[in-house]
C-alpha cells in the first residue's frame, strides 16, 4: 500500500531549456489603445482615423501572452514594419 503521508519528491531542476526552443507563441507590437462605444465602432469605415493613447514618438510595447516583455521603436525592414528593442522588462 502507498504511503500518502510521505513528502512529495521535488522535481529536478531542468537547466536545459532546449526542449522549449521550438514552441511557438505570438508576439504582439502594441502601438497604443483606445476605448470606443459600440456606436462609434459601427461608424468605422475605410479612411477612418482612430486616435490612440500614445504619442507618435512613444515606444511600442512588445507583448507575449498578455505580458509586457520589451519596448522599442518602429523600424521599416524591406517594406515591412519591425521593432528595434530599446528596453527589456525584468
Amino acid at each position: 500500500m502507498e504511503d500518502y503521508n510521505a513528502q512529495p519528491q521535488r522535481p529536478k531542476k531542468r537547466e536545459d531549456l532546449t526542449i522549449l526552443y521550438d514552441v511557438p507563441f505570438i508576439v504582439e507590437a502594441e502601438m497604443g489603445r483606445t476605448t470606443k462605444s459600440v456606436r462609434d465602432v459601427l461608424k468605422f469605415g475605410e479612411g477612418a482615423v482612430i486616435e490612440l493613447d500614445k504619442d507618435g514618438n512613444d515606444p511600442v510595447d512588445l507583448v507575449v501572452n498578455g505580458t509586457l516583455i520589451a519596448r522599442g521603436e518602429v523600424v521599416e525592414i524591406e517594406g515591412n514594419y519591425g521593432v528595434r528593442i530599446t528596453e527589456l522588462m525584468n
